[in-house]
């Protein structure tokens, strides 16, 4: 019971920002290793939001030019996109494959 007083004395020096931190005490670089695969899920949630948002633009100009445009992944976990205008079928692995297409089918507008 007497430790206890010890070391809630010694968490509450690590909190207060008037405390001097030893240089080979300073924990800074191994929290920042700690968050690095959180830091690197964030930008690859961001990058995901991204090619969302493209995919809408480009559903959405598909839509005008009478083109039905579809997205599904594939078994090795990359995507896919499918473009349906008049019965015909057109397979994409990548957005601006489908930029491109859409690109010859509606002139190039936006």
């Amino acid at each position: 019971m007497s430790g206890r007083p010890c070391e809630l004395r010694k968490l509450q020096a690590l909190w207060d920002p008037r405390t001097p931190i030893p240089q080979h005490q300073n924990t800074l670089p191994k929290i920042a290793a700690a968050l690095q695969p959180y830091a690197d899920a964030a930008q690859a949630g961001d990058a995901a939001i991204e090619r969302a948002k493209q995919f809408a633009t480009l559903r959405a100009r598909a839509a005008m030019a009478g083109v039905e445009l579809y997205a599904t992944e594939e078994l090795l976990g990359g995507m896919l996109y499918l473009g349906v205008k008049w019965a015909q079928r057109y397979l994409f692995r990548s957005l601006p494959e489908v930029a491109a297409w859409l690109d010859r089918i509606d002139g190039g507008r936006p």
